[in-house]
């Protein structure tokens, strides 16, 4: 469509202050480069701790049951899902459509969702667009001002659809993760704001590379006060490393220096370790960045305050990190995907990260069962993952309670009458044996048995 070509180009070259870069489409990740290394999306994901906490969100989201929910009795009651959400489109699992998600709002600060309807408006397809290629901006299209997406890649091998200029609206839609005023529809990139932190990382990670890979790190030193040759000098370092290197057998010979040599040390600087400090600084930073607990990527140097046990961590990680990206997803599906449907809502089912073992499970169990909260065979379809049984479906609750500002039930104890009884005279014989008085220790007096 060479029109609609035209058109494109002409409108993208008035965006933003790089053209170049915007038809490269990498405005504006690659387009400030601080501290002398690219900082883009691959290059910060090339950072171990980026790539930890952005899998470790995103992976923990993704995997996460989600189900279409009305409210019925101020109650959640299930309805039927989508049909997008048994397969997003033809090339995706709902996993792998979530982590993009995800990733996107992470990463770029922006999620651009195309959907695909069929005549009744319903959602059938769904697809995440590269953030790097869609640029959003209020402009006029067809005579009225709205929010406008340029889709700035062709439609193949890259992206399902493009180049186009798509209004938001039922076929396109985008979530944002930091947006300090509705004045700029886009959300803000972490990339962009944590270009000098990332760039910081990427630097410091590529010259440990070379460092290691192509530097001078050598544990030591051979002196000698005599000149030598060359050949000399490098039959003394084969003839060293012979003997003092090849596995642990040799590994604490002591070395026999002839010829005036001498074996000098060489510790590491205070600027390499001030090197090696900035690398765990990069960490922590990154760790705090994404609101990730350091020990949750590996760094174990670092401490939870969420609790001490793994139920409380991850109660901890699910409310201060996961809850605020679900809750953007699930008010964005609502909002754009349920149009026919407006009391109902999507939910992500987060119970999974927050139990514990299963000591607390049952406990839990017991505790929900006791006061009706749940029957059994919600108990054992819902946590137990196992079918239900004949008369499971029948709720409980104990019958020790009662509702508050009632008075105590009082139950009067029958009056039981117990019938007249004439004791026997003292010295009445009983069962063939004289019974008489005095006796306090149960024994009969002398002389009294006949």
């Amino acid at each position: 469509m060479p029109l609609l070509d035209g058109l494109f180009r002409k409108q993208s070259r008035a965006i933003g202050p790089s053209n170049l870069a915007w038809d490269r489409g990498d405005y504006p990740e690659s387009y400030f480069e601080p501290v002398g290394v690219r900082v883009d999306r691959d290059a910060a994901l090339g950072v171990s701790a980026v790539w930890a906490c952005v899998s470790l969100i995103a992976d923990s989201i993704a995997t996460l049951p989600l189900g279409l929910f009305t409210t019925v009795d101020d109650a959640p009651q299930a309805l039927p899902g989508q049909t997008w959400m048994g397969r997003p489109n033809t090339e995706q699992t709902l996993v792998e459509f979530l982590f993009g998600v995800v990733t996107s709002l992470l990463l770029h600060g922006n999620a651009y969702i195309y959907t695909v309807r069929d005549k009744f408006q319903n959602v059938t397809e769904v697809w995440v667009l590269d953030p790097r290629w869609v640029y959003a901006r209020r402009d006029y299209y067809q005579g009225k001002l709205q929010i406008v997406y340029y889709i700035n890649v062709g439609k193949g091998q890259q992206s399902p659809v493009g180049p186009q200029i798509v209004p938001a609206g039922p076929d396109m839609f985008h979530i944002t993760a930091f947006q300090p005023s509705s004045s700029w529809p886009m959300g803000i990139s972490p990339l962009d704001n944590a270009r000098m932190l990332w760039g910081s990382a990427i630097a410091g990670q590529e010259m440990g590379a070379r460092w290691f890979g192509q530097g001078f790190n050598a544990a030591g030193v051979l002196e000698t006060q005599d000149d030598i040759t060359i050949d000399q000098a490098q039959q003394i370092k084969r003839d060293f490393a012979d003997a003092n290197t090849g596995g642990p057998r040799k590994m604490h010979l002591p070395p026999l220096l002839t010829g005036g040599l001498t074996w000098k040390q060489i510790q590491i600087t205070p600027e390499q370790a001030q090197f090696l400090g900035q690398r765990q600084f990069a960490i922590d930073e990154v760790a705090r960045w994404f609101r990730v607990p350091p020990h949750m990527i590996g760094n174990l140097e670092k401490t939870s305050s969420w609790g001490a046990g793994i139920e409380q961590q991850s109660i901890g990680f699910a409310t201060y990190t996961l809850r605020p990206w679900i809750s953007r997803i699930e008010a964005s599906f609502r909002a754009h995907m349920l149009p026919f449907q407006p009391d109902a809502f999507f939910s992500f089912d987060t119970l999974d990260l927050m139990r514990g073992d299963m000591a607390t499970l049952a406990d839990f169990g017991m505790k929900t069962h006791a006061f009706g909260g749940l029957n059994a065979n919600e108990w054992r379809t819902k946590y137990l993952r196992l079918p239900k049984f004949t008369g499971g479906d029948q709720h409980y609750f104990m019958v020790n309670t009662a509702p508050v500002g009632t008075e105590p039930i009082r139950v009067d104890k029958p009056v039981v009458t117990l019938p007249d009884v004439t004791m026997p005279p003292a010295d009445e014989v009983v069962g063939g044996l004289p019974v008489t008085g005095g006796s306090k220790n149960g024994k009969q007096p002398a002389g009294k048995v006949k």
